[in-house]
C-alpha cells in the first residue's frame, strides 16, 4: 500500500462502522461474503454504501452469546475492508462481499445518537516489512510441490507461483488457517516475516499430510 493510500485509509478509520462476527477473522487481501439480516447491520450496510463503503469486521471474544444483542467484547485487532459487491433484497436484507484492505487496532468505541450498530475509533496498522525474497521463493517451491501432488489445484495456485508477492501471504493464510484462535494470532502479527513463517509451516504440513487442499491444513 503506497503512503498516500495508507494515509487516506487511516483517516477514514478514525470513524469506522463495526460488524462484529463470531468465528470470523477477516484477513487483508481476501474477500468475505456476508448475508446481512439483522436490522442494525442492515442499517450499517446502507450507511456504508451511502458513504465510503468501509467497515471493520472484528471477531467476537469467547462468551459473546450472553450479550450478543448488546456490546459483547471483541478482539482489538481486526480486519478492515470495503464493500465491493452488494445485493439488497426486497425485505431489506443484503448479500455483500467485502474485500480486505488492511488491519486495524480498535482504540475506543463511539456513541452516536440514533445509530444502532457499533462504531469505533481505530488506528490503521502498518505491516513491518520483514518478508524477503527467500520467504517468497520458499513459498513458491512449496506451492509447486502441492500442485505436483494435487494437479486439480493448479488453476488456484498457479497465479501465485507466476507472480509471487507479499500479498499472497495473507491469501494463503486465509486458505490454510481455519481455526479462529490461530487466525486471530496470525492477524495480530505486525511483521510480514512472522506471518510468512506461519504460512510456510502450513504449506509444509499440507505436503507432509497429503491432504487434498490447503484449506485442510
Amino acid at each position: 500500500m503506497n503512503p498516500g493510500v495508507f494515509t487516506e485509509l487511516a483517516e477514514r478509520c478514525r470513524r469506522l462502522p463495526l460488524f462484529p462476527l463470531p468465528g470470523v477473522v477477516f484477513l487483508p487481501n481476501t474477500v468475505v461474503p456476508l448475508h446481512v439480516f439483522e436490522e442494525r447491520y442492515r442499517d450499517l450496510v446502507t450507511d456504508c454504501l451511502n458513504g465510503n463503503h468501509l467497515m471493520g469486521i472484528p471477531t467476537l471474544q469467547t462468551g459473546w452469546e450472553s450479550d450478543y444483542d448488546g456490546q459483547p467484547p471483541i478482539h482489538s485487532v481486526a480486519g478492515v475492508g470495503q464493500i465491493v459487491e452488494h445485493h439488497r433484497f426486497a425485505d431489506g436484507r443484503y448479500n455483500i462481499a467485502v474485500r480486505g484492505l488492511g488491519r486495524v487496532r480498535i482504540d475506543s468505541e463511539l456513541s452516536e445518537e440514533g445509530v444502532q450498530y457499533r462504531i469505533a475509533r481505530a488506528t490503521l496498522l502498518a505491516d513491518q516489512v520483514g518478508t524477503n525474497k527467500r520467504h517468497l521463493s520458499q513459498i513458491r517451491l512449496l506451492l509447486l510441490q502441492i500442485i505436483s501432488i494435487h494437479p486439480t489445484l493448479q488453476g488456484r495456485l498457479e497465479p501465485m507461483i507466476e507472480n509471487p508477492s507479499p500479498d499472497m501471504i495473507d491469501t494463503l493464510a486465509h486458505m490454510l488457517i481455519q481455526d479462529t484462535r490461530r487466525r486471530q494470532t496470525y492477524i495480530e502479527h505486525d511483521r510480514l516475516d512472522q506471518r510468512a513463517e506461519l504460512v510456510i509451516a502450513g504449506l509444509a504440513g499440507v505436503i507432509s499430510r497429503g491432504t487434498d487442499s490447503p484449506a485442510e491444513a
